[in-house]
C-alpha cells in the first residue's frame, strides 16, 4: 500500500514539472513575443507608464505579480476605448493574438487564485488554549 502512495506521489510530481516546464515553454514562444511587442515599450524599464512595468513579470504568477496581471487582463479585455491597450494610436494585436493573451492570463489567473487559496485554506489558527501555552 506505501508503494502505490510512493508511485502515486511520484506521478504527480513529475506531472507538476512537466506542466511547469510547459506552462514557461509556452509563455516564452508565444506571449513574451507578443507582450514585447505591444506593451514593453510603454511598459518597460525606460517609460514605466502608470507606474506598470511587464519586463519584470514572469510566467508563474506568483502573489506580488497578480495584481498586474489582473490588470492587465481587464485592459486587453475591455471594450472602453480610453482603457484599452495597446492605445488606437499604437500597433494593435490582431483579434487572435488578443483572445490568446486574454485566455492565457485568464487561465493563469485562475489556477493561480486556485493554488492561492489551497496555501491560505491549509494554515489552521490555534485555539486560544494552545497559543495560552
Amino acid at each position: 500500500m506505501k508503494i502505490k502512495y510512493t508511485c502515486l506521489s511520484l506521478f504527480l510530481l513529475l506531472y507538476s514539472v512537466s506542466q511547469a516546464h510547459a506552462d514557461k515553454q509556452q509563455y516564452q514562444l508565444k506571449i513574451l513575443p507578443l507582450l514585447t511587442k505591444y506593451c514593453i515599450d510603454c511598459h518597460g524599464e525606460k517609460k514605466a507608464k502608470g507606474k506598470i512595468r511587464i519586463d519584470v513579470l514572469d510566467h508563474q504568477f506568483k502573489e506580488k505579480t497578480l495584481f498586474t496581471w489582473d490588470k492587465m487582463h481587464h485592459v486587453l479585455e475591455t471594450a472602453e476605448e480610453d482603457l484599452r491597450m495597446p492605445p488606437e494610436d499604437e500597433e494593435q494585436p490582431t483579434n487572435s493574438e488578443r483572445a490568446l493573451l486574454v485566455k492565457w492570463i485568464t487561465a493563469n489567473i485562475r489556477a493561480a487564485k486556485k493554488r492561492n487559496a489551497q496555501l491560505n485554506g491549509s494554515v489552521r489558527r490555534l485555539t486560544k488554549e494552545q497559543y495560552g501555552n
